[in-house]
C-alpha cells in the first residue's frame, strides 16, 4: 500500500493519522497535541515522506475531515 512504510517508531498510516488528528481537533486540542497523539498510537515513521504522505491524505480527505485539512493546508 502507498504511504505505509514502518519504522522502530512506528508505522506510517495517513489514514489512521488523519482520524486520529480530526478527532483530536473537534476535541479542542491544537496541532501538536494532535500530532503527539499520532505519534503515540505508532501511526507515524518519523520520514519526511510520512508528513507528505498525512498532508496527501488530508487534502484528499477534505470533505470527511475538515479540521486537519485547513490546519495542514490553509494555516
Amino acid at each position: 500500500m502507498a504511504g505505509k512504510t514502518s519504522s522502530a517508531m512506528g508505522q506510517c498510516n495517513p489514514p489512521q493519522a488523519i482520524k486520529i488528528m480530526e478527532a483530536e481537533l473537534f476535541r479542542g486540542k491544537d496541532l501538536q497535541q494532535a500530532f503527539e497523539l499520532v505519534i503515540k498510537k505508532k501511526a507515524f515513521d518519523g520520514s519526511k515522506a510520512c508528513i507528505t504522505f498525512i498532508r496527501e491524505e488530508a487534502m484528499k480527505d477534505r470533505e470527511s475531515a475538515p479540521l486537519i485539512f485547513k490546519k495542514l493546508w490553509l494555516e
